[in-house]
């Protein structure tokens, strides 16, 4: 047997060496496409991929990224376990470090972090819920991204009292954090205060405006801000005696309509249970939009209170002064007197009765012969330094 390739005996030409060998060789490329959930985290000014994992108790960084990024690691091991056995862990942890992470501008403060080897995960670092979950971290799903944000953070200085080796009592200060969840940024589809036909640029650029100050909007009785420039009394006439009536007789639905604005009020604070010996009573006015709002009846207190003396503004001297103006705009206080607050004395004279409950107001309703100078008052406190200033620009720059 002699092989027609290379003339040798001893094998066939589909068996002879030097037969060149081809091999297919097919090129794979992973391309994974970037998870919603997946930002880009800083530590010590140094830049890596970070996944966001609510599922995960732990925060882990690869080993490489905790020496890329500085972070000072020390030895320990721990077992973390996975889906699968409960028994066989995972992983071991090969180290830990108390780290502050930066993620969309938003730091949680230090938090511990585990150090795992660099084959265990796919990202550079896991971001879990000991991150996520901190007072100072607010989070929110929008479409398919998760979206951060910090939180209204409040430190308040407590008393702690602790046991030594002793069992000596000994006292100390400690710092109490108190978190409050950040309010969603307004859409710009949902932003309805500009007219239909601006721009989408110029609604987006009001929109990012608001944005930047949207601690000063409020879109529910919830959001309501409360003024600390001033708050309002109620002074009577020497020899007055509490206002007590009746409720007013209203129709089965007014009733019902009543009792839920009643019960709005109190479960914003706006109105507490009461047992003064004031009772106002209640009605429904019918607004321009056919909807009801809730009036106390204070016309019997407004006679025994003392009359307030502050200048109110003359409509015709605003329209004056206005004359010669060429950009308008229109400040609309989201229920004002709503955000002045009620001396304990004034409020428990605020006291009203329904044809159900009672309760009394912790700040300044509608309806108070002093409401209207208490408003001007505190709009002269917060324009003070504004009043009498023209701030002028180029209209060329509109």
């Amino acid at each position: 047997m002699t092989c027609f390739r290379c003339g040798t005996a001893g094998h066939m030409v589909t068996n002879c060496p030097t037969r060149q060998q081809v091999s297919i060789v097919a090129e794979q490329k992973n391309v994974e496409a970037r998870h919603p959930y997946q930002k880009v985290g800083v530590v010590n000014d140094c830049e890596f991929v970070a996944l966001l994992d609510t599922g995960s108790h732990f925060t882990l960084f690869k080993s490489t990224l905790a020496i890329k990024c500085g972070v000072s690691v020390r030895p320990f091991v721990k077992p973390l376990y996975g889906v699968g056995s409960t028994v066989v862990p995972a992983l071991e942890t090969v180290g830990e470090a108390v780290i502050e992470i930066v993620i969309d501008g938003v730091n949680a403060g230090p938090v511990v972090t585990l150090i795992v080897p660099d084959n265990v995960q796919g990202p550079d670092a896991i971001i879990g819920r000991n991150w996520l979950d901190s007072p100072a971290i607010s989070y929110y799903k929008s479409g398919s991204q998760l979206v951060l944000a910090e939180a209204n953070v409040v430190n308040k200085l407590v008393d702690a009292t602790v046991v030594t080796l002793g069992n000596e009592f000994d006292s100390l200060h400690v710092v109490s954090t108190e978190g409050e969840l950040a309010r969603a940024p307004l859409d710009l589809s949902e932003f309805k205060f500009v007219d239909g036909d601006a721009s989408v640029a110029a609604r987006s650029s009001l929109s990012d405006l608001v944005n930047e100050y949207w601690d000063c909007f409020a879109t529910s009785l919830e959001e309501l801000g409360c003024t600390s420039l001033t708050s309002m009394d109620i002074l009577e006439v020497t020899g007055s005696k509490p206002v007590m009536c009746k409720p007013y007789k209203t129709t089965a639905a007014d009733r019902v309509e009543i009792e839920g604005i009643v019960s709005d009020w109190k479960r914003c604070g706006l109105v507490v249970e009461t047992r003064s010996p004031y009772a106002s009573p209640v009605l429904l006015v019918k607004q321009c939009a056919g909807k009801h709002r809730l009036c106390v009846d204070y016309r019997r207190l407004n006679k025994q209170t003392l009359r307030q003396h502050f200048p109110l503004p003359d409509m015709n001297e605003q329209l004056n002064s206005l004359g010669s103006s060429k950009l308008f705009a229109q400040l609309d206080l989201a229920s004002g007197y709503l955000q002045i607050p009620l001396t304990d004395e004034a409020a428990a004279k605020t006291a009203f009765i329904t044809e159900d409950t009672t309760g009394q107001f912790t700040r300044m309703p509608f309806g108070l012969s002093g409401a209207v100078v208490e408003f001007t008052r505190l709009m002269r406190l917060c324009w003070v330094h504004y009043m009498g200033k023209l701030y002028e620009t180029t209209w060329t720059t509109w």
